[in-house]
């Protein structure tokens, strides 16, 4: 590891500012005093005016925290972490005026309590660990895809959206209020959140009123699906939905009121597709059925637009 931070040290540090288009940093083990040496590279290269930046760390569950200062680049363009923590202030890219792309793996959002850029065009967050306490809040308005996949701890808040065209959400069976709901852990005599996503009286929208503008909407779920039936039920309406998949929604698909109040609120949908997957030994079999509605026997809640129809099993 000396011979890898002497190298580093004299082909970053030594170079001076000069520009650079692309720096990747990847480290496969650290040792405790590292943690400083690396946050000093990555800051030299955003000094460098690098234009992509990626860090990664495979770490076996340890995180480096980076320094707890914002961003400040006039040429970074997209940004890649995985394996890191990201203290409070650093999700503030309002000084990265071109930043248009982040893709965060497998990093410690839990003490970030906002992300907010202007400029960001695709986000993608997938496994990352949310606090159990607050929602973190997301501003990104300017926003034209979203990956939200396989996070753990409280759902985030979106602040609107209104170009967002292109929405991928994923839950599991960590995603949510479990650790400080009745609904979720029993060991709890209340519930400690005023807006739990599994409190049957919480009203609020966390998620999908965000997203209302998208005109291509996936919403995929692993063993718990609440928080879709939930904010499906709060009837947000999708004025520019095109395509939406539902992949393993069960309670979804399988409830006449939850479909029904999708169609209703989606009034230019033209393809709908629900796909199942269920673990039958020694059956590989996939059965897929596609079906259009009739001009003559459409209910007044379906779009006049939905042209197809798609069931994969």
């Amino acid at each position: 590891m000396e011979k890898l931070r002497d190298f580093v040290d004299h082909l970053l540090l030594l170079r001076g500012r000069a520009p650079l288009e692309t720096c990747w940093l990847n480290f496969a083990q650290l040792s405790d005093g590292d943690a400083r040496r690396v946050n000093l590279w990555f800051r030299h290269a955003v000094l460098c005016e690098v234009q992509v930046l990626r860090l990664d760390l495979i770490l076996n569950g340890f995180r480096l925290k980076l320094d707890d200062l914002p961003l400040v680049s006039r040429r970074l363009a997209k940004l890649n972490l995985s394996g890191v923590h990201l203290m409070h202030n650093f999700p503030d890219f309002s000084c990265c005026p071109v930043l248009e792309h982040l893709d965060v793996f497998f990093c410690d959002l839990s003490d970030a309590k906002k992300i907010s850029s202007q400029s960001m065009k695709c986000l993608n967050i997938r496994h990352c660990t949310f606090s159990q306490i607050f929602r973190t809040r997301i501003y990104v308005p300017n926003l034209i895809s979203l990956r939200l996949e396989n996070y753990w701890y409280r759902t985030p808040v979106f602040e609107v959206m209104p170009l967002i065209v292109d929405a991928f959400v994923r839950v599991h069976d960590r995603s949510g209020d479990w650790y400080s709901c009745t609904s979720g852990n029993a060991d709890y005599e209340e519930c400690l959140c005023e807006d739990c996503d599994f409190c049957h009286s919480n009203t609020n929208c966390v998620l999908l009123q965000a997203l209302s503008q998208a005109k291509n909407l996936v919403l995929t779920a692993q063993e718990q699906e609440f928080i879709f039936k939930r904010e499906l039920m709060q009837s947000p309406t999708f004025n520019n939905l095109k395509t939406l998949l539902l992949i393993n929604c069960f309670c979804v698909a399988f409830d006449l009121h939850g479909i029904t109040s999708i169609l209703r609120h989606t009034p230019v949908l033209e393809k709908l597709i629900l796909e199942f997957s269920f673990e039958v030994p020694e059956h590989d079999d996939e059965v897929e059925m596609k079906g259009s509605c009739s001009q003559m026997e459409r209910s007044s809640a379906i779009s006049k637009h939905l042209k197809l129809v798609i069931v994969k099993c």
